[in-house]
């Protein structure tokens, strides 16, 4: 009976459209093109389902307590925001090789793909899409954010799954904790070295497309710490013709507990290197020849990514419960790029540009029991400065430079309180001042101010052991200034007509704000008999946006929309059927439309309407597992008139993994039926033919990749 009433709640046909069905639709699809996950479910034989030996012990995400709400630590089900969990055992046994291949399964996340194998995706958030040039998602490491200075962009593939103890996520405005960069989401990785015993591991993968790579790592107890070292590097040929990428990363780590358990030191020193080739859009009749080839206009295009970076902070807790937390972080960035934009889908603009950034940061965050609430304080500062170069490809000569820097500067207050046993209050506010600089004779200055409020409600409508229910509401306001590259970026691209040059940056952007009203729902629903259940959370937003950045095709440069407004629906089940067989399912409904223009009512570009993910996964023995997932991305527009569009797609990832004592083979594939689809694309006018040419970027055929693990805890 639990497993009907799941396959009821959760199974989502796959849709022709990106748009919802009617009721009797839905009835006449879902009976003969249900999600392939839940058909197995429902055709597993009766001794999967019974009760077993699983490979790990069933836990409550909701009750988990997670500090990217508020940096100080809430259970996910008292939050007043759209939180997610993602544990260690989650993310084993998935057809994952990055951060992103886990991040799908998180509602209200998308992401695409530049170059078909995803080692160039860029993540599509509550209907923000950055194109590759910014990201609406400010991603931490241990709290420490490890977006990009310059551009704010986040290099999602240079973090080893290995390393990776959980994530958590909080989706939606979150400036009132975490400034301008979360204006979409804040997705907090907690790495392993948290309470790691002493352990040695090792590891060899092979794939598809040349696919290979070794990772090692070893933890030791050092006085009364642990010190944690680990190693990871990968190559591979691509999908696409010139789509060649590697990845190395050596991570040296230390954290040691104090003052009787009450606090803890910690340090990380990291380095990464990232190169990429990059294969560029094709037109529809070079996709219809050879959808493997590479642009012609791409040939040189590729892209060399240093960065070492330091961390180091504390954590004290004091009689009284009063809490004191600090953290720092210095970071260098070094990148070497030859990257070509297409003036039509024919010729481009090819030039080598070279980016060094040097960044400091630090947080200081105070708690303490106040008059019947927990109170937080604390500030946020940073200076970095850039230098940017732009050379020309062939003679090697210097055509730009800019120089550069931006200041921040924040304070924020918040607080808790319970209002009888079941309803929480929680509040905010947070002062942000942006100041961006260009350096020269008509360099600007501008200054951002902002304040980002937050009010919160959150009600235990049910407390019941095994079916409690919370409600919340939020209320927010939130920014997201333009970065230094959407400000400043010097690079002058010829239009053809003597002496002509056009270029992408407006020093005269606004920052966009937002304010938005949030209503979710966490509850937990028993399935029959004891270790059987669902936690289901649902989450419906509407965001209203002022001076949103876009960019425009028409004029080649950024430039803000008037108005816009996010409605959306996000919604996630995880059900344990049995300690051997768990399902979960992840939807989201994203409405990001203009309110006043021309285009008043036309949905965003490359934002899709729909976007659904679920996954299956059953111990078959005590030493075998098994995992099937379902993603489906509903189809997008290609323009702001919204008169070309790219079809939706269904895949179906698969994996296999089987342990015995310290030894881990995995067995995995990608897009198993070989469907053919785009990620996403745009629109080109050739005023050869005098038309719009839709210029796409294919995704990625079948793949295979195969591991085997030595050690570990």
């Amino acid at each position: 009976m639990g497993l009907r009433l799941v396959h009821a709640a959760i199974s989502a046909p796959i849709f022709p459209d990106d748009t919802l069905p009617s009721p009797s639709r839905f009835a006449a699809l879902s009976g003969r093109r249900v999600s392939i996950v839940t058909l197995l479910a429902a055709t597993l034989p009766a001794s999967v389902l019974a009760q077993g030996n699983p490979l790990a012990a069933p836990s409550f995400h909701l009750d988990e307590v997670v500090v990217v709400v508020d940096r100080f630590g809430t259970p996910v089900r008292k939050s007043v925001a759209a939180t997610s969990l993602l544990t260690r055992d989650d993310l084993s046994g998935r057809p994952a090789r990055t951060l992103p291949d886990v991040l799908r399964s998180i509602p209200g996340i998308v992401f695409v793909e530049r170059d078909g194998s995803g080692r160039l995706p860029m993540a599509v958030v509550r209907g923000f899409f950055g194109g590759g040039e910014t990201s609406y998602v400010l991603l931490t490491i241990d709290g420490v954010p490890a977006n990009d200075d310059r551009t704010g962009l986040v290099e999602w593939t240079e973090i080893p799954l290995s390393d990776v103890e959980r994530i958590e996520v909080l989706r939606g405005s979150a400036s009132v904790a975490y400034g301008d960069a979360a204006l979409g989401a804040v997705v907090n990785v907690v790495t392993r070295n948290a309470a790691a015993p002493d352990e040695s591991e090792a590891a060899v993968t092979m794939g598809s497309w040349g696919g290979m790579g070794v990772r090692a790592s070893a933890a030791r107890a050092l006085e009364s710490g642990r010190l944690r070292a680990s190693a990871d590097i990968d190559r591979e040929d691509g999908y696409r013709a010139h789509s060649a990428s590697s990845r190395g990363s050596g991570v040296l780590s230390y954290r040691r507990e104090v003052a009787d358990g009450q606090g803890n030191v910690f340090g990380r020193f990291s380095y990464s290197r990232v190169t990429n080739q990059e294969p560029g859009p094709l037109a529809p009749d070079a996709l219809a020849s050879d959808p493997l080839q590479s642009g012609d206009a791409f040939s040189a295009d590729e892209r060399t990514r240093n960065v070492v970076q330091l961390d180091a902070g504390s954590s004290r807790v004091f009689d009284g419960g009063r809490r004191l937390d600090v953290a720092a972080r210095v970071r260098h960035f070094d990148q070497d790029r030859t990257r070509t934009i297409l003036l039509m889908p024919s010729f481009g603009d090819t030039q080598r540009q070279n980016d060094r950034d040097l960044s400091v940061w630090g947080r200081i965050g105070y708690a303490i029991p106040l008059a019947g609430a927990s109170v937080r304080l604390g500030g946020e500062a940073q200076l970095a400065d850039y230098r940017t170069r732009y050379h020309d490809p062939s003679s090697g000569s210097l055509l730009s430079e800019g120089r550069g820097s931006r200041s921040d500067l924040a304070a924020h207050l918040s607080a808790m309180r319970d209002l009888g046993d079941r309803l929480r209050l929680d509040a905010g506010v947070r002062f942000d001042v942006v100041r961006p600089h260009e350096d020269g004779p008509n360099g600007t200055s501008p200054s951002f101010k902002q304040w980002s409020p937050r009010l919160g409600l959150n009600l235990a409508y049910s407390r019941a052991p095994s079916a409690g229910g919370n409600l919340f509401v939020t209320w927010t306001r939130a920014f997201k200034a333009p970065t230094l590259d959407q400000l400043y970026d010097v690079r002058e691209i010829p239009t053809g007509q003597p002496g002509q040059t056009v270029n992408l940056s407006n020093a005269a952007l606004k920052p966009q704000r937002s304010r938005a009203v949030e209503l979710g729902l966490y509850q937990r629903v028993p399935l029959g008999s004891p270790g059987r259940f669902a936690e289901v959370s649902a989450t419906v937003y509407r965001q209203e946006l002022d001076d949103e950045i876009d960019f425009d095709l028409r004029t080649f440069q950024y430039g803000n929309i008037q108005q816009s407004r996010h409605v959306g629906f996000e919604g996630s089940v995880r059900a344990v059927l049995s300690p051997r067989l768990e399902l979960t399912h992840a939807a989201t409904v994203t409405h990001a439309t203009f309110r006043a223009s021309e285009y008043d009512g036309n949905q965003l570009k490359n934002i899709p309407r729909t976007a659904f993910v679920t996954s299956l996964r059953a111990d078959l023995s005590k030493t075998v597992d098994a995992t099937v997932t379902h993603r489906f991305t509903g189809a997008v527009y290609l323009d702001d008139e919204n008169t070309s569009k790219v079809a939706g797609a269904g895949l179906v990832d698969a994996a296999l993994r089987w342990r015995v004592g310290a030894v881990e083979a995995t067995a995995s594939v990608r897009n198993l039926f070989d469907h053919k689809y785009e990620s996403f694309g745009y629109l080109l006018f050739d005023p050869f033919q005098q038309t719009n040419v839709r210029m796409l970027h294919p995704g990625a055929g079948r793949s295979l990749s195969i591991g085997l693990t030595v050690g570990g805890r």
